[in-house]
């Protein structure tokens, strides 16, 4: 809060701090809920996240139908007409990144979860479910968001108490793989444009040709950076940008939260933000061991662990730390850190009656 008095903009950083309150309200309301009862809470947080994510993904492919099929089977499937329908927006104000960010969180948090406690008839609806959102990330052509599901089920085979998540993980990977071998013997050759997204990535960092995508980010870090050499003990203030520009390239935020938090709130304040991070992986990671007596509360504290990995991947190309993700993350950490210490203190009053 002290970085408003010598903020660069005083007002956007008053707008910023009352969304990041907003965003905290939000984390407490769902700790408080978490301890009262754990299970009835977590499982309402999954089906809600899993469900407004296939709600998302068939009103956007109801939106690529429309906008889409006629452009690419009429002969002219350019890059600019793939990059047009990619880049439909149902209602988020951040785009095609965050649309498929939510939709891959509900398949790295809620569906994980679901999965592991419903009968074989609603996992073949549940599974029906992922192949939906895993077609809709694919067609955002969000790179951030697929490299995200891809690094989770890889994480998820290192996990293999009763092969539940294991088995989990070889069907997420099974299912992205015979997306891509659709994709690559697909009729209207939508090949083409999925690796070009990768590709072009690497040429542009190699300096070969220009991608918004990379370049863009490349230049909001580059002032960030300068931000950061200019005020580096002080900061510019909760959600500036450097010299108090309004936006850069069409964006108010430097698509980075670690040099966000940085260049913002100074030198001190990011030490603080790191060794936050820190604690919570570490807080996460202890809590997994814990629970071995507990294999679902030892899943969820997994499959957050997991959730809390991969949102820091994403956070390095994009977020502002106002995210549902990371709020739901949060919470569920501190629950199960509450519930820990309310299972220590029971078994220490037991041994101490048994005198």
């Amino acid at each position: 809060m002290l970085s408003i008095t010598w903020s660069v903009d005083p007002n956007r950083s008053i707008f910023v701090w009352i969304k990041y309150f907003i965003y905290f309200t939000i984390g407490f309301i769902l700790f408080i809920l978490l301890s009262i009862n754990f299970t009835k809470t977590i499982a309402i947080i999954a089906k809600s996240t899993f469900v407004s994510s296939i709600i998302i993904s068939f009103a956007y492919l109801l939106k690529f139908a429309k906008y889409g099929i006629l452009i690419l089977t009429s002969g002219k499937a350019t890059m600019a007409n793939i990059a047009s329908i990619a880049s439909i927006n149902v209602g988020f104000g951040g785009g095609r990144n965050l649309l498929a960010s939510w939709i891959t969180f509900s398949l790295t948090f809620a569906f994980p979860i679901l999965y592991t406690q419903v009968s074989k008839k609603i996992k073949i609806v549940l599974l029906f479910g992922v192949l939906v959102n895993f077609i809709v990330i694919i067609l955002t052509l969000s790179r951030t968001s697929q490299l995200a599901l891809l690094i989770f089920a890889l994480l998820l085979i290192f996990y293999n108490e009763k092969n539940i998540l294991k088995n989990l993980s070889i069907k997420m990977l099974s299912s992205l793989f015979g997306l891509l071998i659709i994709i690559i013997f697909n009729p209207i050759n939508l090949r083409n444009f999925l690796f070009n997204r990768f590709i072009l990535a690497i040429k542009s960092l190699a300096g070969e040709i220009e991608d918004y995508g990379v370049l863009g980010r490349i230049e909001l870090w580059t002032y960030a950076i300068k931000s950061i050499e200019e005020k580096f003990f002080t900061g510019t203030g909760i959600g500036t940008l450097y010299g108090g520009l309004n936006e850069i390239g069409g964006v108010q935020n430097y698509h980075n939260v670690f040099l966000q938090f940085f260049a913002q709130i100074g030198f001190i304040g990011f030490i603080l933000f790191v060794i936050w991070t820190l604690w919570l992986f570490i807080m996460a990671y202890k809590l997994h061991k814990f629970y071995f007596f507990n294999f679902r509360l030892k899943l969820i504290a997994y499959i957050i662990l997991l959730n809390f990995i991969v949102y820091y991947f994403k956070s390095l190309l994009m977020f502002q730390y106002f995210d549902l993700e990371i709020w739901t993350i949060i919470p569920t950490i501190f629950a199960l850190y509450y519930l820990k210490e309310k299972v220590q203190n029971e078994k220490y009053m037991c041994s101490n009656s048994s005198f």
